[in-house]
């Protein structure tokens, strides 16, 4: 049974005495349009740029003093603000009523709290929140080989995580996806999410990428084709809208 409990940036509201409200309201995602009135055009044009908007959700929690870790309750809150606020941009998260998703959020507010008694309070976080989560399923290395097949299994188009080892040129196949590269040293780690292409030690790798769209993976299954000289690994990285 879920007891309000999220999990973000490696440490759980529990440890910080924090319990989640039942009460919540689950903002949906909204796809992206610009909307333009042409003269003489009845209604408007809507022009489709690709992808879905983040959502803000607002969390509101109760919070017990946890006295063997702090002395007072405004301690506490002190302790809480710093572990939300510490790194900034999106994180993982996750619910225990979800163990099978992992959200990726940001704080870009500020916390609101009430101290109601020298050892309780209530406060709300306001986060900024990836319109996909992500399959905890699909979020490990998958070795690949020629012509076998990788599984989207999220209801959206994937931005998976691939490795590939290997030296020389050659043209890769992820699905309806066609990814070549150039004069590759020893490997490459291609990340669509991040639109970073690195080699195996983190370096820039742009300049050995012929082919400026990086890899996704379609709903449902994708064949694979990988050039000789080379091995691959993928993370699917599949998700479904928020």
């Amino acid at each position: 049974m879920a007891k309000g409990i999220l999990t973000y940036k490696g440490k759980t509201s529990d440890y910080f005495g924090m319990r989640l409200l039942a009460n919540y309201d689950l903002e949906q995602p909204e796809y992206d349009y610009n909307s333009v009135e042409v003269p003489g055009r009845d209604g408007v044009l809507l022009i489709n740029n690709g992808r879905y908007k983040a959502i803000k959700r607002e969390y509101e929690f109760r919070v017990l003093l946890v006295r063997s870790r702090w002395p007072t309750i405004e301690k506490q809150l002190t302790d809480i603000s710093g572990w939300l606020n510490a790194t900034q941009g999106f994180q993982p998260l996750t619910f225990d009523a979800e163990p099978d998703y992992i959200y990726k959020a940001a704080v870009t507010e500020g916390q609101k709290f009430t101290r109601l008694t020298p050892s309780v309070a209530t406060g709300s976080v306001a986060l900024t929140i990836n319109p996909i989560k992500y399959l905890v399923s699909d979020q490990n290395a998958i070795q690949v080989v020629n012509n076998s097949t990788v599984s989207n299994s999220g209801n959206v188009t994937a931005q998976p995580k691939i490795t590939i080892t290997g030296s020389g040129s050659g043209i890769f196949k992820f699905g309806k996806s066609t990814f070549q590269v150039k004069n590759v040293d020893g490997g490459l780690i291609v990340n669509s999410e991040l639109q970073t292409v690195t080699t195996l030690s983190g370096f820039p790798a742009y300049a050995q990428v012929v082919t400026p769209i990086l890899p996704v993976l379609n709903i449902g299954n994708n064949t694979v084709v990988v050039p000789g000289g080379f091995t691959v690994s993928i993370v699917p990285n599949s998700g479904v809208l928020v």
